[in-house]
């Protein structure tokens, strides 16, 4: 991050790490209240209110894949573009062995398969 200071930096990443844990608050809340509804409300529906509560759980799966992967693109920007002054540091050496493209895919894995399950209840009611 050209221009930016050690401290300018930390404070960028550790900003970015709250989004991300915020994201996934957001995101888990949405799926249990997704949860809830097809539980709750899946054996009264009809197939109109099945294709509603589908498009809902989509929706959800496709916001939370790209919120997160967003967030977990800028953090690894940010590992590729440390501060000189961090350059050496154990803080560097940290942030390098973070597995960020492991942390996309499991991601993106563990909400496709969230709603494909979600899915399978609504439609097997």
């Amino acid at each position: 991050m050209s221009g930016l200071t050690t401290e300018q930096f930390i404070k960028a990443r550790s900003a970015r790490q709250d989004h991300l844990v915020k994201t996934f608050a957001v995101m888990f809340f949405a799926v249990i209240g997704d949860m809830y509804l097809i539980l709750s409300y899946g054996p009264l529906l009809g197939s109109s209110g099945k294709a509603g509560m589908a498009v809902l759980v989509v929706t959800v799966a496709v916001y939370s894949i790209l919120a997160v992967k967003a967030v977990l693109d800028e953090l690894e920007a940010m590992r590729r573009d440390i501060p000189n002054s961090l350059a050496g540091s154990e803080y560097a050496s940290h942030i390098a062995q973070i597995p960020v493209g492991l942390f996309r895919t499991l991601t993106i894995a563990l909400n496709l398969a969230i709603a494909v399950t979600q899915l399978w209840a609504i439609f097997s009611f």
